[in-house]
């Protein structure tokens, strides 16, 4: 506060009521106090004759800000769809404390002083590759990496397409059926090279949950896929046999 002329000391009021009194000076730091919580102060000045006038702008209010690090925090991947545009969704709990957030993929900065609990990456994101994440909380204190430590994820394709495909990336007459599915799909494929095909499928988190190698039989792949112990979901197929691949959503209902 300013000096009040002919004061000799200060009473401060929070919240209505005295909190500290015959202050010297003209500044309080008042520590006893709870972060997001608002308070209010006025000040009265004393002189030697205990006359007092109080602060000419009225009562004030102020809350504290939280002060310490940023706290502990979880990030979560869910590949995702804007329109036909491929994209990750990145989300991820409020660390306590936080003010902003850096978000780091493939090992670089890539999105500086971000807030909120979410991120829509569009950029740069193609069908079939792994992206992984690792974020930052800052504050003025201090920052805190993510507690789960770098996160990976599929990217999906967002074409519209029918459960009979044209050919893509090399493939005929692919279907996947039934789909959405509470047990098995049957997935088959026409004019295959008769060498390895490798059938991927992971989570919207990016984990592996089924993987397996199988091989066409007169340029005809017809495998069953279980996907009975698998929880209620959508998940990536990512088929793969020499330079050509293939990803394709399935829902277990």
């Amino acid at each position: 506060w300013t000096a009040s002329a002919n004061a000799t000391s200060y009473d401060i009021y929070r919240n209505g009521a005295l909190y500290a009194s015959s202050i010297t000076g003209t500044q309080y730091l008042n520590t006893a106090v709870t972060s997001g919580t608002a308070y209010t102060y006025y000040v009265k000045a004393k002189n030697a004759g205990s006359t007092t006038t109080n602060n000419s702008n009225g009562t004030l209010s102020a809350t504290p800000p939280a002060c310490g690090a940023p706290g502990a925090f979880t990030v979560t991947l869910t590949p995702t769809c804007s329109g036909t545009t491929s994209a990750i969704n990145v989300t991820w709990t409020a660390s306590a404390n936080a003010t902003t957030y850096d978000i780091y993929r493939n090992g670089n900065l890539y999105a500086p002083d971000v807030t909120g609990t979410s991120f829509l990456n569009t950029y740069l994101i193609n069908a079939g590759s792994t992206y992984t994440y690792s974020m930052v909380a800052k504050n003025s204190a201090g920052s805190t990496s993510n507690s789960n430590g770098t996160r990976s994820a599929v990217a999906i394709s967002c074409g519209a397409r029918m459960a009979t495909e044209s050919p893509v990336n090399g493939f005929e007459n692919l279907q996947l059926y039934p789909n959405p599915s509470d047990g098995f799909v049957n997935l088959s494929v026409e004019n295959i090279a008769d060498q390895k095909v490798n059938l991927m499928l992971v989570d919207t988190n990016g984990r592996i949950v089924l993987e397996s190698n199988v091989m066409p039989s007169n340029n005809t792949l017809s495998e069953q896929i279980d996907i009975r112990n698998l929880a209620t979901g959508m998940y990536i197929l990512k088929i793969t046999t020499g330079n050509k691949e293939y990803i394709r959503k399935v829902v277990k209902k």
